[in-house]
């Protein structure tokens, strides 16, 4: 196998994967350039040829290309992890379109989990501790010298989408 026949296996797979991220956008028009998904793609690819090179290095004699791989890769996969976690080249406009998409995700998967059961559980949702030298009003909560609050015997029945 030539190198060239490398390079374009490595850049193949490393477009796939960039396209295969886009598997769990909701609708097409969801569909954006994303920054972070273009960086985390190069570094799968890098991490892939550093992987595949060292699979099948018996195919690939000329030693110093191979080096020069390696550490092109290591430092491809380092430059892309740094963009990931930096995010130093996004920008307030790019931001805002991004998180406008990101925000449907959320209610999109809230409208489609509301059809389904919601369990009960016993007890109150809202539970705040309030000291009992404090004169404040009545607390689903004591709070007990040894520091902890303990819940108060209650007989009502919550869910989690509210009490009734």
């Amino acid at each position: 196998m030539s190198y060239q026949r490398f390079a374009a296996t490595i850049a193949t797979s490393t477009i796939v994967m960039f396209g295969l991220m886009y598997l769990n956008t909701y609708a097409w028009d969801h569909v954006r350039w994303s920054e972070t998904r273009a960086y985390m793609a190069i570094l799968m690819g890098a991490t892939m040829a550093v992987i595949m090179l060292g699979f099948m290095l018996s195919m690939y004699q000329n030693m110093r290309l191979n080096i020069a791989i390696g550490v092109g890769a290591v430092l491809l996969f380092a430059g892309a992890l740094w963009l990931v976690r930096s995010q130093a080249t996004v920008q307030d406009t790019s931001y805002m379109r991004a998180a406008d998409i990101n925000a449907n995700g959320p209610a999109e998967t809230a409208e489609q989990a509301s059809a389904r059961p919601v369990p009960e559980f016993e007890g109150t949702s809202i539970r705040t501790c309030v000291p009992a030298a404090d004169p404040g009003p009545p607390s689903p909560l004591t709070f007990h010298p040894d520091g902890r609050c303990r819940p108060e015997p209650s007989t009502s029945r919550t869910t989690l989408r509210g009490i009734r």
